[in-house]
């Protein structure tokens, strides 16, 4: 069953809705039409208790004050993109700061509101136009993020569609934290991955993939998310943590478990890789209830195209156009152990 209710008021007077998605047992998913956002997702842990296991705001105001892109969709291109990139023999530049790095399409899809109708009892889509040459990218580009929840599985299902030759790379910013609230230093983490990218200052990759082995980005035996975050690595210096993509094997999947709680999430997607990011800059800014948003609060895994894949040689592999337009799934599956 789905449900709607207002969530409050933009600046410019346009109403925010609220869609929950009801399942068996007490357990649900929110959405809101600010930011495609995926505002709660409510599942039991191995005593039946359920919690909220989505970090985010309990109103409008801390979305549109304190945003780290708590659980919102973010596009028309995830991650950092260097200054901007060649397509079809032209340059387009994209609004990059000081450091020429541009992050996450600038908010577009993040900060703006979309339109939302019921698909079925368990589904809902929203839709946002992106006009042409929006923060300097080519192309009017439709895009549709679907989300479904049956109590056990989140299916994001991302479309978009553009009348000319674009880059395009859409994901989910939402922090997790299977606890419900507290640290997620203790989350035991296996991921499918061989290879990840390391970063410059800038939090750029340089389009190489180094081995995990060795490493403190070796997660292909389960491990804590804080077991090697304090190492004297210069790669963890850098992002403080972990904020770096890793690029799945194929068929490879994500499995993450609290050991307070017992939840279990197993992430599968069809893009290539995802970016962990474990909170590493949030500042302590109040979140639902009153809890502060704090350092290792929330972990993130962002499926994606590589950042700066637009400037790579694989550049091609993000390039959509009308005849191809842009397709991809994330599967979140809950349960306990």
């Amino acid at each position: 069953m789905i449900r709607q209710e207002n969530f409050g008021v933009l600046p410019d007077g346009r109403p925010v809705q609220l869609w929950r998605i009801e399942a068996p047992g007490g357990r649900y998913a929110e959405l809101l039409t600010y930011g495609a956002t995926l505002q709660t997702v409510v599942v039991p842990d191995k005593n039946g208790d359920l919690a909220d296991v989505v970090q985010g705001f309990d109103t409008l105001e801390g979305h549109l004050l304190h945003s780290d892109y708590q659980g919102q969709t973010v596009g028309r291109y995830a991650n950092r993109i260097s200054g901007g990139f060649r397509l079809g023999g032209e340059f387009y530049a994209v609004p990059a700061d000081a450091n020429a790095v541009f992050l996450h399409g600038g908010g577009e899809f993040s900060h703006t509101l979309w339109d939302a109708e019921l698909v079925d009892e368990q589904t809902v889509a929203l839709s946002y136009a992106s006009p042409d040459g929006s923060y300097g990218f080519p192309g009017n580009v439709s895009a549709v993020v679907r989300y479904s929840f049956d109590g056990n599985t989140l299916t994001i299902d991302y479309f978009a569609e553009t009348d000319k030759s674009t880059v395009l790379n859409l994901t989910n910013h939402t922090y997790w934290n299977l606890s419900g609230n507290g640290n997620i230093l203790d989350h035991i983490l296996q991921a499918d991955a061989k290879f990840y990218q390391p970063v410059d200052w800038r939090l750029l990759p340089d389009g190489v993939f180094c081995s995990v082995d060795g490493t403190p980005f070796d997660f292909r035996a389960p491990k804590a998310i804080g077991c090697d975050i304090d190492v004297s690595d210069a790669q963890l210096h850098i992002a403080r943590g972990y904020d770096h993509h890793f690029c799945l094997d194929e068929g490879g999947v994500v499995r993450i478990n609290d050991p307070k709680s017992d939840r279990t999430l197993t992430m599968a997607t069809d893009m290539p890789g995802f970016q962990l990011y474990t909170g590493n800059f949030l500042s302590g800014k109040p979140g639902k209830g009153g809890r502060a948003l704090a350092m290792h609060s929330g972990f993130c895994l962002e499926t994606q195209f590589p950042p700066d894949t637009p400037n790579s040689a694989s550049a091609a592999d993000c390039v959509f156009a009308p005849e191809r337009p842009y397709r991809s799934r994330t599967v979140y599956s809950f349960g306990t152990e």
